[in-house]
């Protein structure tokens, strides 16, 4: 009994180090403090785990299953998106996140790979929208009185701000790739005005759910220790539905990856699941981790 009650104020102490501050923010947001933080937690006896981004360590990891999504992936896909719905060529606007982050640094990674791979796209401007969508609409109606045309928009963030700031201004709208903003996916439908071509990605925050589906699978021998890679929620104007992928009773402000969709979605949760913590009803939850 004291040992589990020791190592119960061991597990205590280290989730206390990783809880927010007094301003909402967590205090690690760089790399390094959560590598940092998961060599502590791996010297107190644990065995951490991460989702939602890799936990990078010069030598061995502290952590001993990742379950992450690809975040210079995510970059490219949204760029790719916008080349191809441009014919390969267009003046193209980047709204980043937060410098310094290992999010943002990969998800710019990957588009300015895309685009320096297709001469016929430039980049005329970028700027930080802090993957807020009042910040990004404020940045942008500044960054517009000195911008060309626009034929295509990469937001790593913001996305429904971004295109109010379009709106506002009287520009044509351009082709967005952004995030899972549920504003972003209202115009995409329609169900805002004016409606845009885009694609949306989010960063789902079901991987919680994903990476407890790993742990169990490895512990009970039905999977091979070894991480996971899980692919993006992603909707085009084809896959928009309301009620699963678009929510129109919900706040601009909502991010609608809490689900995945479609005939090979990893998960499915209804909307009153994520907006009350209700089960779905008629339904039980299955987790598709997919072939190891």
């Amino acid at each position: 009994m004291q040992r589990l009650q020791r190592r119960q104020r061991r597990v205590d102490a280290v989730a206390a180090d990783l809880q927010p501050d007094l301003a909402g923010r967590r205090r690690h947001r760089d790399q390094r403090g959560l590598d940092e933080r998961a060599q502590r937690g791996r010297a107190a006896g644990l065995r951490p785990g991460d989702h939602g981004g890799v936990l990078r360590q010069h030598g061995r990891s502290p952590v001993r299953r990742h379950g992450h999504t690809d975040q210079v992936k995510f970059g490219r896909q949204l760029a790719q998106f916008i080349v191809d719905q441009l014919g390969g060529a267009g003046n193209v606007v980047m709204v980043t996140g937060v410098a310094g982050t290992g999010a943002d640094s990969d998800r710019n990674k990957g588009a300015k790979e895309v685009f320096a791979a297709n001469p016929g796209i430039k980049v005329v401007a970028e700027y930080s929208g802090m993957w807020d969508s009042a910040t990004a609409q404020r940045v942008t109606a500044a960054q517009l009185p000195s911008l060309p045309e626009v034929d295509g928009v990469w937001v790593s963030g913001g996305t429904d701000g971004v295109i109010k700031a379009f709106a506002d201004a009287k520009r044509e709208m351009p082709v967005f790739g952004g995030e899972a903003e549920n504003g972003f996916r209202k115009y995409m439908a329609g169900t805002l005005t004016p409606q845009v071509t885009g694609m949306s990605i989010g960063q789902p925050p079901y991987l919680s759910v994903v990476a407890l589906e790993l742990a169990r699978a490895v512990i009970k021998k039905e999977r091979e220790k070894a991480n996971l890679t899980i692919p993006f929620p992603v909707v085009t104007g084809s896959a928009l539905t309301p009620g699963e992928t678009v929510f129109p009773d919900l706040p601009d402000s909502f991010f609608a990856d809490f689900t995945d969709s479609g005939p090979n979605a990893i998960l499915v949760l209804c909307q009153q699941a994520a907006t009350d913590g209700t089960p779905c009803p008629g339904a039980t939850l299955s987790v598709k981790l997919g072939t190891p």
